[in-house]
């Protein structure tokens, strides 16, 4: 591939103390709005013993729930194609350890499986697969019963605050709760939640830099419980209604939609095959150490399998990788985080096939016009992503 002259010559200038901080570097810190979920693939089921059988069970369990969160499909163990995945629960586990239950009533048994070996073989089965960066969502969750109402606040250790977080976690979904601080009181109360004025809602939500925003308002009646759910998604929106016996049941029913929502927008599909190289070119980059930022962002992106910078040039630098999902996957998640911002397409550059000057033939005779060249056609262009640095 044909590269600048100035840059390959910065690019080997600085090829030595590149080597050296490769060795030297940790990763960077994750990006502000996107979040890596942890224990993506680890899941917890009770026992009541130590045997075999109910271990082997328990695999089985465990898996179900993690395929739960690597796809976002709540009812991906109904899948035919799932079901030998699930029965060969055991050569996917890395590591299996039993705590005693709380009161010495059983065990906890917490499984990790091989996440690689599993991402691979659901791409295989043409299956959607959620990256591990994943968009964070801001909840407003408004609880009305028996009159009192209130606003769940991130310290809140309420019911309601409870059942929210145990679903997100087992869904795969970060969710935050506001702080409920002066300023939030000042700018959102609970009439605003439930009258539907989410402009406001929206506006207090800036300072917390989530990529979502999703407001909620649960109440208690006629002995049931109703939820109202409404979230933003880039200037979108999508309300639902759920209902149920009691709050849990209702707020993890609404957790658990948001989850659906989000991984239909984010998984990728696809088979191994699929996997092709794509550039990813990036301006704004002068220093090293903004190269070294945008290399180590792009290898943390859980799509993306290959990197390596192709072209080096004052103020830009194109990286080839390699990508499980398809352009507009990749696109998606880069563009979660704040290390990365859309750049406008450049306009494709012109291409004009120098025409063969004409030859005798047999089937040109002297005083005819010599037969038309064939056409010729622009040669194939890579895939290319644009981004700026932000």
């Amino acid at each position: 591939m044909i590269q600048d002259a100035r840059g390959f010559s910065l690019f080997h200038r600085l090829g030595l103390v590149f080597a050296g901080l490769c060795f030297a570097l940790t990763l960077l810190p994750r990006p502000a709005h996107a979040v890596l979920v942890n224990n993506l693939y680890k899941d917890s089921v009770a026992v009541a013993t130590r045997d075999r059988d109910e271990r082997l069970d328990a695999f089985k369990q465990a898996l179900a729930q993690v395929l739960v969160k690597m796809t976002g499909d709540g009812q991906v163990s109904a899948q035919p194609n799932v079901a030998n995945l699930l029965d060969t629960a055991t050569r996917y586990v890395q590591q299996y350890v039993y705590q005693e239950a709380p009161g010495g009533q059983g065990y906890n048994l917490t499984i990790t499986f091989d996440g690689k070996a599993l991402t691979r073989d659901l791409v295989d089965l043409g299956l959607p697969v959620w990256p591990a960066e994943r968009p964070a969502t801001l909840l407003w969750l408004g609880v009305e019963n028996q009159g009192q109402r209130s606003i769940v606040s991130g310290s809140s250790s309420s019911t309601a605050a409870q059942a929210a977080q145990q679903a997100a976690q087992a869904r795969g979904v970060p969710i935050l709760l506001p702080l409920m601080d002066l300023q939030d009181k000042a700018q959102v109360s609970y009439s605003d939640i439930a009258g539907g004025f989410y402009d406001d809602v929206l506006k207090a939500s800036q300072r917390y830099k989530a990529d979502d925003v999703l407001v909620a308002r649960v109440q208690n009646q006629a002995g049931g419980w109703v939820g109202r759910w409404h979230l933003s998604i880039n200037g979108r929106t999508d309300d639902w209604q759920d209902s149920g016996a009691t709050l849990q049941a209702v707020v993890q029913d609404g957790i658990n939609q948001l989850s659906d929502r989000l991984a239909a927008r984010m998984a990728s599909s696809g088979t191994t095959d699929q996997a092709s190289a794509l550039e990813v070119s990036v301006k704004g980059i002068d220093t090293l150490s903004q190269y070294v930022k945008v290399r180590d962002y792009l290898k943390q992106v859980g799509l993306i399998t290959l990197v390596r910078a192709v072209i080096v040039k004052p103020d830009e630098v194109v990286y080839l990788v390699r990508s499980r999902g398809t352009p507009k996957d990749l696109e998606r998640v880069l563009l979660l985080g704040d290390t990365l911002q859309k750049a406008p397409t450049p306009a494709p550059e012109s291409f004009a096939p120098a025409m063969p000057s004409p030859t005798p033939s047999a089937n040109n005779a002297p005083g005819t016009q010599p037969a038309a060249p064939a056409a010729q056609q622009a040669p194939m262009q890579p895939v290319i992503l644009h981004f700026m640095l932000q």
